[in-house]
């Protein structure tokens, strides 16, 4: 494992200093061949971070179940938490604890002092603030790129400057080059015809997603049950609202997939009952999605959804439409027509449009900065005997394609694919 998770890292440092180049030779547009080769990295950068994400997932669950239980002594005494902690790793509490010691002039102990000369050596400003402990951002991270995170299975560009630009054409194969022509036949030294390329620009910037967590001096001293829940929230919680955001959100900087330009929105069944999902909804948004993006395809659903999509089969079939998580190897999630369902609180509420959407997400680009940063200040509250802890993370988003794909036969489709309100 260690060895394959160290194989996994260097890949991933290979990947990123190779988008790093392509960003440093590009000029203030990138070219097409550049836009290509980012896709084709950030993809590769993307599948590894969620290969290392697993991996250390399942570390942490077997290290966990390999840890010796505390046993409970004949008088119902149980040993002391410092008698079997680790000498060499530290908490995020514990980190901020040695820093207000310091900061009152108090006598530090050993373990004190050897947290400070870890972390400081993370970064530290004039104001008091020190980088928090990179375990910590690691964890965090793990929950902002994980399985229930849109994050992870959009196609993710690392971001160097304030925002990015990109070159983007939404004419098809089959249409005017800018109204103007397009590909002819001509007959022996007829002249071809003149036309320009419709090349617009999609422009990227990130907004700021973060909280501040004010912790009182009592807290902090079980440090190691603090970190391990404030992860856990923070991380939660992030997730929950840039899920939000791409959904629904009326972000400027994360555009939201229901709020898209590119969005398709198919009718409802005739006769349909309020507030129902049937089989013909699942044939048309299927349908509705564009051949190349199906096989990279996502049901987001209302979690009030999932219960009537049970039992469903392809009209006119005993077919089964649903497969149901864990029934075949391999396939956590629940299968719709042999493509992953998942349940999220930020869909829209059942019967109302975008309680069920069928969508590509690597075509929805997400450019983010630096990753997730966490910081601890000692003098934020320093009156208060209370330390602040800050969480954040720059990203912004948006559809790859800016319009609904309309075919030679007047058909539409598109990547992101969703129902009316029934």
């Amino acid at each position: 494992m260690k060895n394959a998770v160290q194989l996994l890292q260097g890949q991933l440092t290979e990947t990123m200093v190779a988008i790093e180049a392509i960003e440093n030779e590009a000029g203030e547009v990138l070219t097409e061949e550049q836009v290509t080769k980012m896709e084709e990295l950030t993809s590769t950068a993307t599948g590894i971070r969620r290969q290392l994400a697993a991996r250390q997932s399942a570390e942490d669950l077997k290290s966990g179940a390999s840890k010796p239980q505390s046993k409970v002594g004949a008088k119902g005494t149980v040993p002391a938490l410092s008698a079997v902690r680790d000498t060499t790793k530290f908490s995020l509490g514990e980190t901020a604890i040695a820093m207000r010691a310091q900061k009152l002039g108090q006598r530090l102990t050993d373990r004190q002092m050897n947290a400070l000369s870890v972390y400081a050596n993370e970064g530290t400003d004039a104001d008091g603030k020190l980088a928090a402990p990179p375990e910590l951002r690691t964890t965090i991270e793990r929950y902002v790129y994980g399985q229930t995170s849109l994050l992870s299975y959009a196609t993710n560009i690392p971001l160097s400057g304030r925002s990015v630009t990109f070159p983007v054409d939404d004419t098809t194969p089959w249409a005017a080059f800018s109204g103007t022509g397009k590909v002819t036949k001509k007959g022996e030294a007829a002249a071809l015809d003149q036309v320009k390329p419709a090349i617009g620009s999609l422009t990227i910037t990130p907004d700021k997603y973060g909280v501040i967590v004010p912790v009182t001096e009592e807290l902090l001293e079980d440090a190691p049950a603090f970190g391990a829940y404030i992860t856990a929230k923070v991380g939660e919680s992030m997730v929950y609202e840039l899920n939000q955001a791409i959904i629904s959100g009326s972000s400027s900087g994360l555009k939201s997939i229901l709020g898209s330009s590119a969005l398709k929105t198919v009718a409802s069944a005739s006769g349909q009952p309020v507030g129902t999902v049937v089989a013909k909804n699942v044939m048309d948004l299927y349908f509705g999605m564009l051949p190349e993006s199906r096989i990279n395809g996502v049901w987001l659903v209302n979690p009030a959804v999932e219960p009537q999509l049970y039992g469903m089969v392809i009209s006119g079939t005993t077919t089964a439409a649903y497969v149901p998580g864990g029934s075949m190897a391999n396939a956590p999630h629940s299968l719709l027509l042999g493509r992953p369902v998942l349940p999220l609180p930020n869909m829209p509420a059942l019967g109302a449009v975008g309680d069920i959407v069928f969508a590509d997400l690597s075509k929805y680009w997400a450019v983010t900065k630096g990753g997730v940063r966490a910081d601890v200040s000692v003098d934020f509250y320093f009156d208060q005997v209370v330390d602040a802890f800050r969480f954040y993370i720059r990203v912004g988003g948006d559809t790859r394609r800016q319009t609904v794909t309309t075919l030679p036969g007047g058909l539409t489709q598109s990547a992101f694919v969703t129902l009316a309100a029934r």
